[in-house]
């Protein structure tokens, strides 16, 4: 495995076990290499972050495309699952990392945010084809992306221990089957 990639999964590894607030220094030793070799890859560890943090978005981006064009799938089941994508090393989001990032790297905060609010469009076109079919209400989409989109906020409140999978199963239940009982025939 290449170099470069073996620090990121490393900064993985760091991430899971004490959040973001590793050092550089973690690294080179689990690595057994000097940090001055890190920066010949990455020059700062906002760098690394950005690069998982990129990684995760495409990671999603293909969860997504998957979703789309699987054509055993009804456009309703690809609605639900395309929202409960996660990436598959979402180390990044976890409510502490989430909470540092926010505090140590505000601008890569507002960059994962920004990445967060991209690319809705395959989203709003199966919305849009799901309110003519009638399988969901016409609703405002911008709405019901920032409800989604409360999800990721709730997990940088002080105090939530939650998964951002839980999170987003409850949000996505609330957005889509509602809060009222429904009621038996």
């Amino acid at each position: 495995m290449e170099l470069d990639v073996r620090i990121i999964n490393e900064a993985r590894a760091l991430i899971k076990s004490e959040g973001i607030t590793f050092k550089m220094d973690e690294i080179a030793t689990a690595l057994s290499i000097s940090k001055k070799t890190i920066y010949k890859y990455y020059n700062s560890k906002e760098v690394i972050l950005k690069r998982i943090i990129d990684e995760a978005k495409l990671d999603v981006t293909q969860q997504q495309r998957d979703i789309l064009f699987n054509m055993d799938l009804p456009n309703i089941e690809k609605f639900k699952r395309i929202l409960k994508v996660l990436p598959k090393e979402n180390d990044i989001y976890l409510s502490s990392s989430l909470r540092d990032l926010n505090h140590y790297y505000p601008e890569l905060y507002e960059y994962l945010n920004e990445n967060l609010r991209l690319d809705w469009e395959p989203v709003y076109q199966l919305m849009d084809q799901l309110m003519h079919s009638g399988e969901i209400q016409p609703i405002n989409k911008d709405v019901f992306q920032q409800m989604y989109l409360s999800a990721y906020q709730f997990m940088d409140k002080k105090g939530n221990n939650a998964s951002l999978k839980t999170v987003l199963e409850e949000v996505i239940s609330i957005l889509i089957d509602g809060v009222i009982y429904k009621e038996t025939e």
